[in-house]
Parts: structure tokens; sequence; C-alpha cells
């Protein structure tokens, strides 16, 4: 277990009203001043007051004032910082707290803040360097040394990490962040029954400290003592009485222990002592739903309902949960009758919006904007409404407007997450990937490190080659969600990227120590085992895994691709034919035998395994995917055509199969037809970044004299400025040019072609913009490159126009 502090450092920067007095009379009493001086002390005074009234947005609004008339006033930068840090603009109150460490060397703040922040973001060495200079300026604080141990723990150096937070525990013995760092050590060190103790007496002098108890409950979780568990729940239920996530807990423990009605005992308790609280109510409708079936849940909303009587805003929340339960059921009519009825009854505004999400998810978007342009019309801070129109908004290619939604939306909800991803998908399609990644930093903290959320900040991570900082985000959700095997492994799978064998075997043990998890243990091990070359000892685990009747199936393609590695082709061939022998229908073995048949060299016998996968599995897209992609390698396009138009015959919306008729009508220039099949891979998948470059690039390419493809094209394109994937930098550069900026164009097009020097489409677009800008000689030398490199590429009659168009080259002196 690896526990970091956020949020145990103590406060600092808030002044009291003395310091606040001796400010002002600094600022106003100075001698000497001139003019500009006292409008910048008047200005940051001012401030300071309105901080302290938490008037936020005016003290922002002084301090901003005072940094246009000194921007390098310390002391109003590093107010803005902090102002940033609370709206959790991070990237923003980072660049405000370097330069007040810049400007400030003795600043000790602005080098906590700056260590915690990037810390938190799993920078660390940066982390480190700020921490160090921390407690070189105050040796003896112990906020420095316990952010010095924080970022020491993360790196690995323990020992030291330990020392330094058992001497700010001498210096202030309650400190929140150096208690944590020693309970992580015993725990680390295997040492739980001591690290509860611990937990216990620091708990015996400050019983309702948030901290402690949280890690307590989650180190008796781990040790499966459920009675233990439940006994501190309760307790907790007592110290938070208004936190209804415990009394949820208990309920979720009842009902594994077989206990229904002690676990709606428990829910319906938490209802009873709120009976204004809905969510209350809805708890214990799902809680019946899960254990006694969905007729039981609509009969307690239906009781609900009757029970609040001629009082519709009480009903509404169950009159919705009804809603929910007809739609899921395929009643379809009846749920959007029932929120007519809920329309028609009062201002019906979270009906509207619940019949907008209907519309959207049966594509009418149109339908949908104008229900929720009725609740704006009504109430233009509806927060959910924002945010259902900026999400309509981003399907219609309008990022920007999007983001005025947004914004607005979290001034009013800041903490709010689905609208931090709402905004991070804004950003992402107005190609802005530095405040796309802001977004979901803060989504992800703002969700405590919650699983799908992490995940999805970490594959962000990965996309720009920061694989550590990803570790570090999806290690920090394992940490606080210990059962989530999903999570585990894809921490797993990054730590063997990363050639972390050590911290793969111990995501291996956490896996093993999980109900149902040895077989996941056990392919990290072996994955891990092979990587490092140790190809026997792989083969012995994935053998064992192998002879485990529900486990076969996910050994077979590691323990065949360890004998491949270790040169034993012919034991993988005996192995995968004992399995065909025993299943001949056995899709992964008949694939798996086509690859061997592949290494040997055996083309048509992998046809005709590839051909058996598609009888034993005539509606599964893998059979048809893996033949087509052997038969274009085989130099067989028409066959792969024909093969990808049979599986899409059978798998009508597999995304894959129309990829690959998409490219294929695209080779043999079939332009018209390639772009109906983007078109409708765009609309199904409008987050797909491939799906929208190819889709914009064959608009561009061959639609540029209607305009309206054309502006399409350009707002698809625009999520695609800030790539470097050389054939997003083409496509994004090519439709500047079109609309007319040549020199934007450049930016874009002159890197896409220095990556991708044969192709002569890309150095076709990148003479054209040359040309544009009078670059005569750069711009033959382009138009030269793609003839030369083929003379008969889609746009090679374009080129020799253009090429024959450009003045003639200035004649050499003799």
């Amino acid at each position: 277990m690896s526990v970091t502090t956020y949020g145990a450092f103590r406060t600092r920067g808030r002044l009291g009203p003395v310091a606040r007095g001796l400010l002002l009379a600094l600022a106003l009493g100075a001698a000497g001043c001139d003019s500009a001086e006292e409008r910048l002390a008047k200005h940051y005074a001012r401030g300071v007051e309105l901080l302290e009234a938490e008037q936020f947005e005016k003290a922002a609004l002084e301090f901003r004032n005072a940094l246009k008339l000194d921007e390098n006033h310390a002391p109003a930068r590093l107010e803005i910082a902090k102002l940033y840090e609370r709206d959790r603009e991070f990237s923003a109150a980072v660049g405000n707290y370097r330069l007040v460490a810049e400007l400030d060397p003795a600043n000790l703040e602005s080098r906590l803040k700056l260590g915690q922040i990037l810390l938190l973001g799993g920078a660390l060495d940066e982390a480190a360097t700020y921490a160090g200079q921390a407690v070189a300026l105050a040796p003896e604080d112990p906020d420095a040394l316990v952010l010095r141990a924080s970022v020491s723990y993360r790196l690995e150096n323990r020992d030291s990490a330990l020392a330094d937070a058992r001497k700010a525990l001498e210096l202030r013995p309650d400190h929140v962040g150096g208690n944590v760092l020693l309970v992580t050590g015993m725990v680390d060190a295997g040492d739980t029954t001591a690290a509860l103790a611990r937990l216990d007496a620091l708990l015996a002098d400050n019983p309702a400290e948030r901290t402690f108890n949280l890690i307590k409950l989650r180190l008796l979780s781990q040790r499966d003592d459920a009675a233990a568990t439940e006994a501190h729940l309760r307790r907790l239920t007592t110290i938070y009485p208004g936190e209804v996530a415990f009394h949820r807990a208990i309920a979720q423990m009842r009902l594994a222990a077989g206990d229904i009605d002690g676990a709606e005992a428990e829910l319906r308790s938490v209802a009873a002592a709120d009976p204004d609280n809905a969510e209350a109510a809805l708890d214990v409708v799902r809680l019946i739903g899960r254990a006694r079936g969905g007729d039981a849940a609509r009969a307690e909303l239906e009781a609900l309902v009757a029970a609040a009587g001629a009082d519709t805003a009480r009903a509404a929340p169950f009159e919705m949960a009804l809603v929910e339960i007809d739609y899921r059921d395929g009643a379809r009519d009846a749920a959007r009758a029932r929120l007519e009825r809920l329309i028609a009854a009062d201002d019906g505004a979270a009906a509207r919006l619940q019949l907008a999400r209907i519309e959207i998810a049966e594509k009418n978007p149109d339908a949908a904007r104008a229900l929720v342009e009725a609740v704006l019309a009504a109430d233009a801070d509806n927060v959910a409404a924002l945010n259902l129109r900026a999400g309509l908004l981003i399907d219609a290619e309008d990022p920007e407007a999007a983001i005025r939604d947004v914004r607005r939306a979290l001034d009013l909800d800041p903490q709010n997450v689905q609208l931090m991803l709402t905004a991070a998908r804004a950003y992402e399609r107005a190609g802005s990937p530095d405040l796309q990644g802001e977004r979901l930093s803060a989504a992800t903290r703002a969700s405590n490190y919650a699983p799908e959320i992490a995940a999805s900040y970490a594959t962000f991570l990965r996309g720009r080659d920061q694989a550590k900082a990803a570790e570090t985000v999806l290690a920090e959700s394992a940490r606080l969600n210990p059962g989530n095997r999903a999570l585990l492994g894809a921490l797993a799978e990054l730590r063997l990227q990363l050639k972390d064998w050590v911290g793969a075997d111990e995501v291996a043990a956490r896996l093993r120590a999980l109900d149902g998890g040895a077989a996941a243990a056990d392919q990290v091990a072996a994955a891990s085992l092979g990587a490092q070359g140790r190809f026997g000892e792989s083969i012995d685990v994935l053998q064992k895994l192998a002879e485990d009747p529900q486990n076969n199936q996910v050994a077979l393609a590691g323990l065949v691709a360890a004998y491949v590695r270790s040169g034993e082709i012919d034991r993988a061939e005996t192995f995968i034919d004992g399995v065909l022998a025993d299943n001949p229908a056995n899709l992964r073995a008949l694939l798996l035998r086509a690859e061997l048949h592949l290494l040997r060299g055996q083309t048509a016998e992998a046809a005709a395994r590839l051909r058996a996968v598609i009888a034993a599995a005539p509606n599964n897209p893998v059979g048809y995917v893996t033949l087509a992609r052997f038969e274009t390698r085989q130099g067989q396009p028409e066959a792969a055509e024909k093969t990808v138009r049979a599986g899409l015959a059978a798998v009508a919306d597999n995304p894959v199969l129309r990829l690959m008729l998409a490219e294929r009508l695209e080779q043999r220039r079939a332009y018209d037809e390639a772009i109906d099949v983007y078109r409708g891979l765009y609309e199904s998948n409008p987050d797909s970044a491939v799906f929208a470059n190819n889709f914009a690039s064959l608009l561009a390419e061959h639609k540029a004299d209607d305009p309206e493809s054309l502006a399409f094209a350009a707002r698809v394109a625009q999520r695609l400025r800030a790539s470097e994937v050389p054939q997003f930098q083409d496509t994004y550069g090519w439709t500047l040019f079109l609309n007319g900026d040549a020199a934007g164009a450049l930016r874009s097009l002159i890197p896409a072609a220095e990556k991708l020097p044969t192709n002569p489409l890309v150095r076709y677009h990148l003479g054209r913009a040359h040309a544009a800008l009078g670059r005569t000689e750069d711009a033959r030398a382009e138009f030269n490159a793609a003839l030369t490199v083929d003379p008969g590429f889609p746009k090679a009659d374009e080129a020799r126009a253009a090429l024959s168009a450009l003045p003639p080259a200035p004649a050499v002196a003799q």
C-alpha cells in the first residue's frame, strides 16, 4: 500500500487581523511612495480584504490590477496562484507559484505548494527539487519535512522518507501527513498489526480525524476481518452522522453475507431518519432491485410515488427512476409518456433533461437541443442543462461554444466531476491537449481516483509518452480501490511496459490475494518472467495455468508466445494441436495455429485455418478481420475486400471491418463511397481521432469545391492542431491551406513532410503552401519530390500543373 499525504499539509498564507492591519499600514503608509506604488498597495490590500470576506472573484480582480502595475509583485502573484489552485486550475497555479519562487528565493510557501501539486501530478523529480528547497529554507518545518518524505517515499527512497517523517513528528506529533507515512511504512513492511495499533492510538487522541479513520477502514477490509470492519463502519456512522456512504457500506457487507433483510433495514433506517432525502429512499430501491429483482424495485418506487400524493416535486425523483426502469426494459413509449406527464405537471426541468438524454441516445440531437434550450430559457444557470448542451455542441464540432458553457457551469459547481470530463472532451476537440490533460487530472482528483476516470487519464498520459506519470495515477487509484481487478491489470501491464519487474510482481501478489484473481496473477508473473528472458520459468507458470480447465483459454496465447520466444515452435504446435483435438472449433487455438503456420511459411494452411475460424463463428468479426489482413499481406486486395464485405454482411456495425473497407475503397480511388463509410464511422465514433482524421482528410481532398464540406472538414480537423502524428498534421495543415491560411498551414505541413518524406500527397500539400506564399524554389522541390516518389499518385496531374505554373527557376551564373 503506497499512501501519499494529499491534503495533509497545514494551510499557509491565510492572514489574521493583525497581519492584515500591518500589511495595510505598510502598503498605504510607506514614505516616498509614488502614485503607481500607492495604487498597487491599495489593490493588494483590497484583495486581501476580499479574500477574508470570501469574495474570491473580486479578490482575483484586485490582485490582477496590482500585477498590471508590477508583474513582479510577489505577494499578489502568490495570492493569484492560490486562487488558481482553489479553482483547480493547476497548470496556471504552478506557473504562478514558480514565478513567486523565482522572485522571492526565501519564499517557503510557494515551494511547498509547488512540491504538493507536482507530487499529486506525478512529476516526482521536479517535486523533489522544490521539496529540497523547502527543507533548505526551513529545516525544522514539519510541512517541508513531510513533503520531502512523501516525494522520497514515492521515489522508493523509503529509509530517508521515514527518517524525515519521524523528525517532523518530533516537531509536531499530530502532523497527519507524517503519521500517514509511518503507517504506510508499517503496512509496506508487512506489519499491518503495528499499523492498526498506531492508528488506534492516534484516533484515541483525535477520534474524528478522517484520514486515520479511512486508512483503518481500508486495512481492516484488506484483512477480511468482517466483524471488525462492520464495527468500525458503525462507529464512523456516529462520528460522521450525515455521511450515508458508511451506511451503504454496512448494507453492502450485510448483502455479501446473505443478510438481505439486514441490508435493507440499514438503508431504510437512513431513509426514515431523513424523509425528505430522495436519494436515501432510492438507495433502498437500488438494493431491492439487486437483491429481490426488478419487479420488487418497481413496486417500491410506485409505493413512494403514491406516498407523495399530490406533491409532484416529492414524487418526481421516483417517477424519474421509473422512467429509467421502463426505458431499460424496452418500454420506451411508457418512459416517454411518463416524462411528458412530468413536464406538464410542473416546470419539468429534470424531466425535460431526461427526455433530452433519451433523444441523444436515439440519435435525435435537434430534439435534444430544443429540450435543453427550453430548460436554459427558464434557468440560465441550470448546471445539468449547460453540461448537456456542451456535449451536444461537442458532437456538432463546436468545441469553443461548448467550452464557454462548461466554464460557466464549473463556475457554478466547481467540484462537478462530470463537468470536468465534458471540459476535457471539449478541449480535446478544440486541439488543446494541455488543457484536456488539466481537466482530466482535476476530474481524477475530484473523483478520488475513481477507477474509470483514473484509467482514462492514464490513457491520455500514455498517449503523450508520459508512461511514468500514468503509472503514478493508476497506482494511486489501485491503492484507493484495492479490489478492482481491471485496474490492477492495467497497472501491471504498464509496469511491464516500464520494465518495472518488481512493481509488476507486487501487482501480481495483490491480484492473487483477491477472490478469483489467481489466473490474472499468473498471467502477470509469466509475462514478467518472459520479458526478462526467463522463458523456462514463464512456460512453467503458463503450463500450470493451461492445465486448469477454467483458465486454459487465458493461457493459450501466452504459452504459445513463450514457446516461440524460446525457439520451441515444435512444442507450440504440439500444444495447440492438442487443444484443437479436444475442441476443433476453439477460435483462439485456430488463430494461434494459423500464426504458427505463417511462421513456417505455410500460407495455404494458414488461410485454411482462418477460414475455419469464420466457419466456426460466422457472426464473430475476428475471423473476417484476420483473414482479410492476411490476404492483404499476401498481395490479394480484391480477395481481402470480398472477405471484409462478407464480414459486414454478418456483422454490419463492426468498426474494424468498416475501417478496412474504407481504406480499401481509398486505395482503389472510390472516394465517394469511402467518404460515405468514413462518415458513418465518424458519426458512430465521434471521439475517435483516427476516424475524424480520415473523414476530414477525404472531405478536404475530394470535396474542397463544396464550401459546406470544406467548412465541416476544418471543424473536424480542429482537434488535430496540436498532434505530433504526421498524418494528423498533414490533414490539419491542408484544411488550413484550403481555408486561406497558407502561413499557418506550413507550421503543420513542414513537420508532417519531414516525418513522411516518401508520402507524395504530403509533399504535394507542402508544395502548394510554399507556392501560395511565393516560396517558389521550396515549392518546386516539393512538387518534384512528390512526382519522383510516385508519378501516378492521386494528385499527380495537379502537382504537374502546379509545377508548370511556377515561375522559371533563376538562371545559374556561369
